[in-house]
């Protein structure tokens, strides 16, 4: 996991920066801390590319699976959707990078190649996926592999609370909320240092 330092740094020189939140971020009260967090930094008076907050369709699709199972026959999708759509989060990827809205990510063809590409980059061999698999008891096709290997196709930062097994020793940039929110704290013109 990177540091807050680590972050603030990656947040402040990208070019683009886009973060992407894993189901046990969104979902909860979450979203909304990140969300005064972000519109804080984006505010900050400084020129550039504003931070903007993905949410990658896997994630949406846990959430989704999560409250239908919930709610049963009751179910409506709009009541699911409402909350992000308030948010500004758009049902398609924005048309330029000076868009500040933020959006669900769709997993089709181009982001499926993208992954398969991640994980093959972190466990080349099929020999390497078996015994990482049996070593970190996986099941055959984990879905948390899946949203990383989205975030690091996409040189998204992840943020996720996970600590388990997912993200051990993975390759990409990933943090947790606790400290994604400290390092937004701190502000885009803020210098490198707590």
């Amino acid at each position: 996991m990177l540091s807050e330092d680590e972050v603030h740094a990656r947040l402040r020189s990208a070019s683009a920066p886009v973060a992407a939140l894993d189901s046990n971020v969104v979902f909860g009260n979450g979203l909304l801390r990140i969300l005064v967090e972000v519109s804080r930094w984006n505010k900050d008076g400084v020129d550039g590319p504003k931070l903007r907050l993905v949410i990658p369709a896997l994630v949406h699709a846990e959430h989704t699976a999560f409250e239908r199972r919930k709610h049963g026959p009751d179910f409506d999708i709009t009541k699911l959707r409402a909350p992000l759509q308030t948010h500004n989060f758009l049902f398609d990827p924005p048309t330029s990078d000076n868009d500040t809205d933020h959006w669900v990510a769709p997993f089709d063809v181009t982001a499926a190649e993208s992954c398969a590409e991640a994980l093959a980059r972190r466990w080349g061999t099929e020999k390497e996926w078996d015994r990482e698999r049996k070593l970190r008891r996986w099941d055959s096709s984990p879905v948390d592999l899946y949203i990383w290997a989205q975030a690091a196709a996409n040189d998204w930062l992840l943020v996720t609370n996970d600590t388990g097994h997912e993200f051990a020793d993975a390759r990409a940039a990933i943090t947790n909320d606790a400290i994604f929110r400290k390092a937004l704290a701190r502000g885009r013109a803020a210098e490198n240092s707590p």
